[in-house]
């Protein structure tokens, strides 16, 4: 962008003008994955985040279809990482973004906060809904819930415009959205949804980063057993001594990563419990593969507490 003062210009002189940036397009998401960005980082990273704040939620649904596949293939190596994008807001209706993805956490709607540049006279910058969602969940727990009231509002969060709490119309699709909560200050998050079909027990934001971790290590723990001499028994599958030895090593590493480490509530466990298990019926010898099976059970997540309420005689 080129700015041309006049001749005119002289010392006190001010100029205020407003920009917008360039919406992100789908091909920008593609190239990620033409150019493998991501393969070379993916133990570093736990999410992706889509920057930017789409127009519309139709522009956010062309924009989910395409991040989808490039998340979908990063599992072949592994690893399984969910991603957060904006929904959209102005300029449609949320039924515009109709996208279904067990990797995929979509947020409706704007906030105001408080920016560290100078850009406006009270310092807020207009962002998409995720992006406070972003900041809570960068700096929690995996196992912990953005919607957990106890962790206090999103911070710099001046406004929103679209408060669920008032209007409860978004929630119901099972899309993200930011709220108030009577009785304390500030703004909070709704519901983290995943966008997975209504049966996926994937359904917030910390299933995804529960279920992506358990991916991470398992991948890693298995990962030294490949061309190992293991012994067979009859059929050809894992002999059963070799089997235990498997599910033990591979299930400790999977138990220090998810059930020994404290939560939000200082009790152990990013899960309520877990098993891995080695398929006793696939032969070794004539696929040259093991196959198993990584069971988890996640905590559990109040969404309302309900109370009845009278007057009776109580012994003191």
């Amino acid at each position: 962008m080129t700015v041309d003062f006049d001749d005119a210009l002289g010392a006190g002189d001010v100029y205020t003008f407003e920009t917008t940036a360039p919406p992100i397009a789908t091909a920008d998401i593609t190239a990620i994955a033409t150019n493998n960005l991501l393969l070379p980082y993916l133990s570093q990273f736990d999410f992706v985040a889509l920057a930017g704040t789409p127009a519309t939620c139709t522009l956010a649904d062309a924009l989910a279809d395409v991040l989808d596949p490039v998340l979908s293939a990063l599992e072949s190596s592994g690893q399984r990482k969910p991603g957060i994008l904006g929904a959209g807001e102005a300029g449609g209706t949320i039924g515009d973004y109709a996208v279904v993805s067990s990797r995929l956490c979509g947020m409706y709607g704007e906030a105001g906060v408080t920016s560290p540049l100078p850009i406006t006279g009270l310092g807020v910058e207009q962002v998409g809904a995720h992006v406070p969602l972003v900041a809570r969940v960068a700096g929690n727990l995996i196992s912990t819930d953005p919607i957990r009231v106890a962790s206090g509002p999103l911070a710099s969060v001046q406004w929103i415009t679209h408060d669920e709490f008032v209007e409860q119309s978004i929630d119901d699709d099972r899309v993200g959205t930011l709220r108030t909560w009577p009785g304390n200050r500030g703004f909070y998050v709704t519901n983290a949804w995943m966008q997975s079909a209504a049966n996926s027990s994937i359904r917030y934001f910390q299933h995804a980063l529960v279920l992506a971790r358990a991916c991470t290590v398992a991948a890693a723990a298995q990962a030294r057993y490949i061309g190992a001499s293991i012994r067979t028994g009859a059929g050809g599958v894992v002999a059963e001594a070799d089997a235990l030895a498997i599910e033990r090593d591979v299930f400790n590493q999977l138990a220090a990563a998810l059930l020994q480490p404290k939560n939000a509530e200082g009790t152990k466990g990013h899960v309520s419990a877990l098993s891995y298990t080695i398929d006793r019926s696939v032969s070794l010898l004539s696929t040259e593969r093991i196959e198993a099976e990584l069971s988890i059970q996640p905590l559990g997540y109040p969404r309302t507490i309900t109370t009845t309420v009278g007057f009776r005689a109580i012994a003191t």
